[in-house]
């Protein structure tokens, strides 16, 4: 379990974690988030600097001379030891949703367009490889100078620079002949001797040797709710792969077998069987799996005198903040998992085509603009919902009214809410209950909406929304919420609201304070 002092001496930062890079010398670690990027001092977790960005999904990549590399929309060249931002390239937009160098000069990018390699000491395209939209979940450089990246199928996709007219495939030694979408690769991971690591959807763990010859594969018996890996890394000894709701396991990377005398080459019959030493401990279990005190999200293993550590990065606040924090893996309660193996799933036979279905899945809407609704219609308590268009930014979208039983699954709910920040103000939000769901297949969390002071609007609590207003996160999070009804029961899958928000007389009470407030006005 983490303790309680591993949890005093956690580093806080201002957004839930989604990777961390120990630098190239060791000295710092790079901890990525949505909109920034903290820089920490390796020994002490203390931050040093931070990077604003505008991508909520960034990635980073060091270049030598604390040079870094940041890819997302657009690729951005950024220095160690300052925090100004220079965009590099042209129509880079859809290539560099992740990146990596290959090795000094030679960056390369991958993104839901494709894939390419770029001279960064020349700043031109070496390679480019357009395709259809797809999503990558993970890319890293290997030892041999060339660039794995996963996209969600059964393979993991090998780039070599030198031959870029192809590329290699990398996949389970057992995988069905035909593509099954529980067997797709979403997460890739190194050790810190250069082995390659790869994590499947259905919990299954594969990595390979140092020249990407697959080495072993695991498949752990687990919930379908906890197969998904968020995060793999290893040693020399173990393979670590973290999934949801804290569970950490691990996986033993084979010994060598050593290389057997001529004299045991034919056993005998008369010389009895050799035994182990007994003052020789026994040998570790194959597979290992242990419950963190806190949930994590990512994690990186680094070589602190000779010894590995775990560097943990995890929610706080209900996710809108975070921590990052480092454990000893030797000092965390482990016990055996037991393992179990694939079932490769038979090519389905061929179906007939049937006929397209026009049944609609969402209410057309023709309201006004979400970003137009009144604060009065909030607080009057006559509404308890509107719909909107499920979009990643509702506010330019149109709302209507219908009743609960003519909802259909394809549509978002707005609940009218109150929420107080953490600095002790109360304002008037909006909870946007998304159909969508996440690529672990969960749903999305709800989306929080909340009345600005400039300009006096409805704004989502993003971070550029909330550098525009001059609000520090910390002051924003962690939100107390009230809403005046729950969420009514309608059709689809939406995320759950927590019953704790649910409080009439609390809404009612925020709402007469927020109007005796001439800090909030509308």
């Amino acid at each position: 379990m983490v303790t309680g002092e591993a949890r005093s001496q956690a580093t806080l930062v201002d957004d839930e974690p989604l990777e961390i890079l120990p630098s190239r010398d060791g000295k710092r670690i790079f901890v990525v988030l949505p909109y920034e990027i903290w820089i920490l001092d390796a020994k002490s977790l203390a931050a040093q600097r931070t990077i604003e960005l505008s991508s909520a999904t960034p990635s980073l990549a060091e270049d030598a001379d604390g040079v870094l590399w940041i890819g997302g929309h657009h690729l951005f060249r950024a220095s160690l030891w300052n925090t100004a931002l220079e965009k590099v390239g042209a129509r880079l937009g859809g290539f560099v949703d992740r990146v990596t160098l290959l090795r000094p000069g030679l960056l390369c990018g991958a993104g839901h367009h494709g894939e390419l390699l770029w001279d960064t000491q020349l700043g031109k395209e070496v390679h480019r490889r357009r395709v259809r939209e797809h999503r990558v979940y993970g890319l890293l450089a290997t030892l041999d100078e060339r660039a794995l990246w996963c996209d969600g199928a059964e393979s993991g996709w090998l780039i070599n620079p030198s031959r870029t007219s192809g590329y290699t495939q990398l996949r389970f030694p057992t995988t069905s002949s035909h593509s099954v979408a529980d067997e797709g690769i979403v997460a890739v991971g190194q050790t810190t001797r250069g082995r390659c690591i790869l994590g499947s959807r259905d919990g299954g763990v594969a990595w390979t040797h140092t020249d990407l010859r697959l080495a072993a594969e695991r498949f752990p018996a687990l919930s379908p709710s906890a197969r998904w890996p968020h995060d793999i890394a290893g040693d020399e000894r173990w393979i670590y792969a973290l999934r949801g709701r804290g569970l950490l396991q691990r996986f033993r990377i084979e010994d060598p077998k050593p290389p057997r005398n001529k004299d045991d080459a034919r056993p005998s019959s008369r010389r009895p069987h050799a035994e182990p030493p007994p003052d020789e401990p026994p040998p570790d279990p194959p597979a290992q799996s242990c419950r963190l005190d806190a949930p994590a999200s990512c994690l990186a293993l680094v070589q602190e005198d000779g010894v590995s550590r775990l560097l943990l990065g995890g929610p706080r606040a209900d996710g809108h903040l975070g921590r990052v924090w480092r454990v000893d893996p030797q000092s965390l309660d482990w016990t055996e998992l037991e393992l179990g193996h694939r079932e490769t799933v038979p090519p389905p036979e061929a179906q007939a085509p049937s006929a397209p279905s026009f049944a609609p899945t969402r209410n057309k809407l023709d309201g006004i603009a979400l970003r137009d609704l009144k604060v009065d219609d909030v607080l009057s308590l006559q509404t308890i919902f509107w719909l909107v268009r499920d979009h990643a930014n509702p506010l330019d979208q149109p709302i209507g009214r219908v009743e609960p039983a003519d909802v259909l699954g394809g549509d978002a709910l707005v609940l009218p809410a109150m929420m107080r920040f953490a600095e002790g103000t109360a304002r008037p939000g909006l909870v946007v209950l998304s159909p969508s769901t996440a690529p672990n297949g969960n749903p999305v969390a709800p989306r929080l909406l909340a009345w600005g002071d400039e300009m006096r609007g409805w704004l989502r609590l993003t971070a550029p929304a909330l550098r525009e207003q001059k609000w520090p996160r910390t002051d924003v999070f962690p939100l107390g919420i009230a809403l005046a009804s729950p969420a009514p029961v309608v059709a689809g899958r939406r995320a759950a609201v927590p019953k704790t928000w649910v409080d009439r007389d609390l809404f009612i009470a925020m709402a007469k304070e927020c109007k005796r407030l001439l800090k909030v006005l509308w």
